[in-house]
């Protein structure tokens, strides 16, 4: 068994997969559960598995190839019912458990495939179920990988490089190295990831991001411009002079601004004056009236702060003797209410006392009527519990009848069980028939697509022998139709080098003819201009005896000889298209010529297994010939299993049925009937228990009435029970509650009436007061006071507004009088003003459109000072750019055509080389080298060196490779 790993140099994939443990059960000839501990043998790094044929060893390769791609080499083709032969057929169940180690990091990675067979239908096994886990330290367990193609993934091989690398079937090496070309470069892509070193791609990206950039540059320089320093010097030139300017005027305006605000201080004096003037006059016209206003608000706060409390505390005190008069009006009536319903309720009282004394009596009546309607209870129970008791024994008949008749059943179904299996055919036996029949009719199927697809090569040779020989005939008839008469097809593939060097001949000897012509036609010009006794501007000859003819066409003879060179070398291109056909043709030739040394091979190993088969035939009761007898001893043995599979079946639902029976018997049934028993004693007990406390009603009074009539009668006495000790209390609470109210309202009565007496002597007081005041005031009456009271006067407010007009016209007086001084001697002209003004509004509009001009010169100026900076900067971006995009030239040439790609699979493959060669030299003790070489550019093929034939190499298909490389 090869278990390889793949490994790289350091700065390249390390990718790897290590077994660990492999469990199987149910897969081919395995079983039982079959465990193998990989540890201890993969710690030489490489160990072997043996055994005869047939006895499983393929089978622990199939099922770490399945539990990692889901796909095997014997059965991955429609038709195979991969499901149904994988499983052994005395199994029900399949189980693979794989643990492996892999990729750079070491991870434990686990697979499994769980399958069963369908209980009734034996040829029907259910889809295989496969899972894939990785461990994971951190939670000690399992956690699955939720991802199609987890294997792949993981290790980083298709399931085909899988096989030709990591596990390499049997005779299945040579495939890889007889792989085409183009094929085993892929496949080294797939197991290195050498698509990584593909930059090509990536190169032309590189350039197209540079170029676009130069052209970037480009654009911002050719907007820039050249001119950008003599367009910065102006600019700098008409903003120094535009700064002086601004100087001078801002001077000018300066000292007239000066001259207006005088003025402006001046005019607004003598305005103020005038505006003071007339606020005094209008103030001194309201005088008057605010002067009246002030004694009418005099008048008003004497009032308020006099008779205002006195008015107030009168109104009150009228209140106060208003609300307790009308409050003891209402005590008086609520008390003669009052005694009147204790009067009522103390009648009532004395009524329903008698009975209220004699409530105990009542009180057993009500008791025993209880005892009597538990005694007509407890009877109906122990009635109906003693039709019960007779109803579970006949219950308890019929269940032990019936686990007698469970167990005669079970006991005929073991009969027949015994009968069966005595006269049971061999299952394995019939199954080991059953597979030689598969193997034979496998390998005469094999025989017969072996046999079409060596007629099918057959049919390919020879046409494409025929394609080949069409080829040269009609090729070398369109060349040149009188040679190809000369000789026959067979000598075409010797003449192709000798017609080609014919072709190329004629072609260089028409190069001198057109130099000829050429020569002719340039002297020709110079022969036009030629006049008699002139020196020749060639030669310097002043006679001309032989002036070439100017009516010569050398121009169409040239172009003539051009054409015909043209076909001389359309032919040798047509002969080199040829010949690489042909090559390619033989090629398919010397492939199909392998195939059939390999379908014969195969021929002789199918016949040899064919035999081999024949002899391993050893069952007398069958026919070799007769696959139908097996099929139906097959059947017929699936027949009795799956009888004898029901008979176990039915006996153990017998088994269960008889348990379950007995079961509800001994726990159901026995211990019902136990307890209705000892039911039927307690209530006969309860029963005489409750006789014995009825004292006072009869119970021979009650014997024919119900339960319901006997309820009623009891429910009525303690109605008429509970109405009498709920009337008695309630009227004793209520007279007691009426007479605390009573002497509340006596005690109040008490009380308003002292405050009555009280509220007439502070009135009188009150009003003795108000008439002094009255002596005292300009008024002689109470309704002038209050009239005055009911004026709409703010003290606060109309205060307020009398100081404020007081001040305001202080204020006016004094300013008047300052703004008189201040004035005295000055004299203010408006129009002089208003000219000042108009000057100060021009050279204010001539100033701001300077600065406007001096800001639009500076950021010009600032412009170009940035644009000058920044096209320095850009020719340096300019510079590396143009560096960068040799370098990247450079790297375009290297990664052209997968070149890069192609030399590291060249190493991968020389490590190859070298690592079959440690065991290559062992084996022919140093006679033979696997070596590789570069077959065509960027393309690597491998061949032999004979070390002891002076190290000449032959090609690798001659050697056996798969033997040698095993």
């Amino acid at each position: 068994m090869h278990i390889n790993k793949i490994h790289t140099r350091k700065d390249i994939l390390y990718a790897s997969m290590i077994p660990v443990k492999l469990t199987i059960k149910g897969l081919y000839s395995y079983k039982e559960a079959q465990e193998i501990d990989f540890t201890q043998l993969t710690e030489a790094s490489i160990f072997g598995i043996f055994g005869s044929v047939g006895s499983g060893k393929s089978s622990i390769l199939e099922a770490i190839t399945f539990a990692l791609y889901g796909d095997t080499e014997r059965m991955n083709k429609s038709g195979d019912d991969r499901n149904y032969n994988m499983m052994n057929l005395r199994s029900d169940e399949l189980y693979i458990d794989f643990i492996c180690s892999a990729g750079k990091d070491d991870n434990k990675y686990r697979f499994t495939v769980k399958g069963r067979r369908n209980s009734k239908n034996f040829n029907d096994v259910k889809t295989l179920e496969r899972k894939s886990y990785q461990w994971m330290p951190e939670l000690n367990d399992w956690s699955p990988i939720l991802v199609d193609d987890a294997a792949e993934k993981i290790i980083g091989l298709t399931y085909e490089n899988f096989k030709r690398t990591i596990i390499i079937p049997q005779g299945r090496f040579q495939e890889f190295i007889e792989l085409p070309l183009s094929k085993r470069t892929q496949m080294m892509n797939d197991i290195f990831q050498l698509e990584k070193y593909d930059l090509a791609p990536k190169a032309k990206i590189l350039k197209e991001i540079n170029e676009k950039q130069l052209e970037n540059l480009a654009g911002k320089l050719s907007q820039i411009g050249q001119n950008a320093a003599e367009e910065l010097e102006i600019a700098e030139s008409s903003l120094k002079n535009t700064q002086t300017l601004i100087q001078l005027n801002n001077t000018d305006l300066l000292s007239k601004s000066d001259d207006e605000k005088k003025f402006e201080e001046i005019g607004k004096l003598f305005e103020s004056l005038q505006l003071t003037q007339n606020q005094a006059d209008e103030l001194k016209k309201q005088t008057p009236d605010f002067d009246r206003k002030a004694e009418r608000l005099k008048q008003f706060q004497y009032s308020q702060f006099v008779f205002r409390p006195l008015f107030d505390e009168k109104q009150r005190k009228l209140a106060d003797l208003q609300r307790d008069s009308e409050s003891l009006r209402l005590k008086i009536s609520q008390e003669n209410q009052i005694r009147i319903s204790i009067e009522e309720k103390t009648l009532n009282l004395e009524k329903i006392t008698p009975q209220f004394e004699n409530r105990d009596a009542i009180k057993q009546e009500v008791e025993e009527l209880d005892k009597i309607l538990k005694i007509k209870e407890c009877q109906q129970i122990h009635t109906d519990a003693e039709n019960n008791l007779k109803r579970g024994r006949v219950a308890e008949d019929q269940q032990k009848e019936k686990i007698a008749q469970l167990k005669n059943l079970k006991k005929e179904s073991e009969q027949r069980l015994n009968h069966l299996k005595a006269s049971q055919i061999d299952l394995e036996r019939v199954s080991e028939v059953s597979n030689w029949f598969v193997i034979k009719n496998n390998l005469l199927k094999d025989k017969e697509a072996l046999m079409k697809d060596a007629n099918s090569i057959v049919a390919e040779i020879e046409k494409l022998k025929k394609e080949k020989e069409l080829i040269y005939t009609n090729t070398f008839t369109e060349l040149n139709p009188e040679v190809t008469e000369q000789f026959s097809s067979t000598e075409y593939p010797e003449k192709i080098p000798e017609i080609r060097q014919g072709l190329l001949s004629k072609a260089e000897l028409l190069d001198k003819e057109i130099v000829h012509f050429s020569t002719q036609q340039a002297l020709q010009r110079y022969a036009e201009t030629l006049q008699p006794g002139e020196p020749c501007p060639l030669c310097g000859a002043a006679h001309h005896p032989h002036v070439l003819n100017a009516s010569e066409d050398f121009e169409s003879a040239i172009l003539q000889i051009q054409n015909q060179q043209k076909v001389y070398r359309n032919q040798v291109e047509a002969l080199d298209k040829m010949k690489n056909f042909i090559l390619e043709i033989e090629a398919k030739i010397a492939l199909f010529e392998s195939r059939k040394i390999e379908i014969k091979a195969k021929w002789a190993e199918n016949n040899r297994l064919i035999t081999l088969n024949e002899v391993k035939f050893s069952w007398n009761e069958f026919s070799r010939e007769d696959n139908e007898s097996v099929k139906k001893a097959f059947e017929d043995a699936k027949k009795q299993g799956l009888t004898i599979k029901e008979l176990d079946s039915d006996i153990s639902q017998k088994n269960i049925e008889i348990e379950n029976a007995q079961k509800h018997l001994d726990e159901k049934i026995t211990p019902a009937l136990l307890k209705l028993n000892n039911d039927i004693i307690a209530k006969i007990t309860e029963i005489e228990f409750y006789k014995s406390q009825v004292k006072i009603l009869s119970l021979t009074d009650f014997e024919g009435k119900d339960k319901k009539s006997i309820l009623e009668e009891s429910q009525k006495q303690q109605a008429f029970y509970n109405q009498i000790i709920h009337e008695f209390e309630q009227l004793t609470k209520q007279i007691l509650e009426h007479r605390d109210k009573q002497n509340v309202l006596f005690g109040e009565i008490s009380s308003l009436q002292k405050n009555l007496k009280q509220h007439d002597i502070t009135l009188a007081e009150i009003l003795h007061k108000i008439e002094e005041q009255l002596l005292n005031s300009s008024v002689q009456t109470e309704s002038e006071i209050l009239q005055i009271l009911e004026w709409n006067i703010n003290p606060e407010a109309e205060q307020a507004m009398i100081d404020d007009f007081r001040k305001t016209l202080h204020t006016a007086l004094s300013r008047l009088k300052e703004l008189e001084e201040n004035t005295k001697g000055l004299r203010y002209d408006a129009e002089i003003h208003e000219k000042l003004r108009v000057d100060i509004e021009s050279l204010g509009q001539k100033l701001n459109d300077l600065r406007k001009e001096e800001g639009s010169l500076n950021a010009q100026a600032e412009k170009l000072r940035k644009d000058l900076s920044e096209q320095a900067q850009l020719l340096k971006e300019r510079e590396k750019l143009d560096i960068r995009g040799k370098d990247i030239d450079t790297l375009s040439k290297l990664f052209k055509s997968s070149g890069f790609v192609s030399y590291v699979s060249s190493m991968h493959l020389q490590n190859l080389c070298n690592q079959a060669n440690v065991r290559f030299h062992k084996m022919t003790r140093h006679q033979l080298q696997l070596e590789i070489y570069e077959s065509s550019p960027s393309q690597y093929d491998f061949l032999v060196r004979d070390l002891l034939n002076e190290g000449k190499t032959r090609g690798i298909k001659p050697f056996q490779v798969d033997r040698n490389f095993r």
